[in-house]
C-alpha cells in the first residue's frame, strides 16, 4: 500500500466519532402488550407511569393488522374553557440521568390524527429532581418540550422552561407530518451554554437541526431565587403531553427507544 493511502486511513480513524459509555437506557416496542398495565413491566424497561388531567383524557393499547402496528392511543380533550389546567394524556419513562456533555438519542414512532393539531406538544424531556426542597414557586421540572407551532404547523423545541420562552428551536422546513405514521429521531447534545444542540429527522431526512443552551442553566434560575438542585434530565414523557390547540387529539405511539452516549451516534 502507498504512504499516501495510510496517511488517508489514519486521518480517518483519527476524525470517525467515537461512542463509548453508551447506555441503553429503554426499548419498548409493544410486542406482546395488549392492555393498559402491560405498558408498565417490573423490568423497568417500558413506561413507568402515565399522566391524565381530565377523566375524558384516555390511554388503551390498540391491536394492530397487517402493515398497521400495536399502538397505544392518548387521547386529550382541549383545555375546557376557563381552565388553567393543561390537558394532557401522556406515558412517562423516569429514573436516568442524562447531564452536561451526554448525547441523548430518542427514537419513536408517532401518528397524530387530527388535521388540526397545530399547538400540540408531544414529547418533553424534562428534570422532576431539579428543583430545590425551598423556592418562590412549586416544581416547574425544568426541561425542552417538541411541539407543532400554532401559526405554521412546523416542528419546534420549547425551551421555555429552562430561561428561553422566546428563543424555541424552530423548523424552517415543510409542516410535520399529520395524519401518518412518522419515524422520529431525536438527538440532543446536553450543555448549559450555547454549545448544545439539538437535530430532528422524520423518515430519515433532516427536519430540524439548531445550536443553543439545552439544559438548565444555575445562572438563569438564581435570577429568580431558584438554586437548581441538579442541573440534568431524569424523564421522558410523550402522548399529548399538552393539548394547546383548538381540538380534542389522538397521538398513537407504537415504540420508544431511549440511548444515551458519551460520544457520538
Amino acid at each position: 500500500m502507498t504512504r499516501s493511502f495510510y496517511s488517508l486511513l489514519v486521518a480517518l480513524l483519527l476524525t470517525a466519532p467515537v461512542v463509548s459509555n453508551a447506555e441503553e437506557v429503554m426499548r419498548y416496542d409493544l410486542n406482546g402488550v395488549s392492555n393498559f398495565a402491560g405498558l408498565f413491566p417490573k423490568t423497568g424497561k417500558g413506561f413507568t407511569n402515565a399522566k391524565m388531567t381530565y377523566p375524558q383524557n384516555k390511554i388503551q393499547v390498540v391491536a394492530g393488522s397487517g402493515k398497521t402496528p400495536t399502538s397505544i392511543a392518548l387521547s386529550a380533550i382541549k383545555r375546557p374553557s376557563g381552565s388553567s389546567k393543561v390537558s394532557k394524556s401522556s406515558l412517562v419513562h423516569e429514573g436516568f440521568e442524562a447531564r452536561q456533555g451526554d448525547i441523548l438519542k430518542i427514537s419513536f414512532r408517532i401518528k397524530i390524527n387530527s388535521a388540526n393539531a397545530d399547538g400540540l406538544y408531544f414529547l418533553d424531556l424534562e428534570c422532576s429532581t431539579c428543583w430545590p426542597p425551598i423556592a418562590p414557586v412549586s416544581n416547574q421540572s425544568p426541561g425542552i418540550r417538541m411541539y407543532l407551532d400554532a401559526q405554521n404547523g412546523r416542528l419546534a423545541i420549547d425551551r421555555g422552561k429552562i430561561g428561553f420562552r422566546s428563543a424555541p428551536f424552530r423548523s424552517t422546513g415543510p409542516r410535520f407530518p399529520v395524519g401518518e405514521w412518522v419515524d422520529v429521531v431525536y438527538k440532543i447534545g446536553l450543555s448549559e451554554k450555547d454549545d448544545g444542540w439539538v437535530q430532528v429527522k422524520t423518515n430519515k431526512r433532516l427536519l430540524l437541526r439548531a445550536r443553543g443552551s439545552t439544559l438548565p442553566n444555575q445562572v438563569t434560575f438564581a435570577k429568580y431565587g431558584i438554586l437548581l438542585a441538579a442541573r440534568k434530565y431524569d424523564y421522558v414523557e410523550v402522548g399529548a403531553t399538552a393539548n394547546e390547540s383548538k381540538s380534542d387529539q389522538d397521538v398513537r405511539i407504537s415504540n420508544l427507544r431511549i440511548q444515551i452516549a458519551k460520544g457520538a451516534f
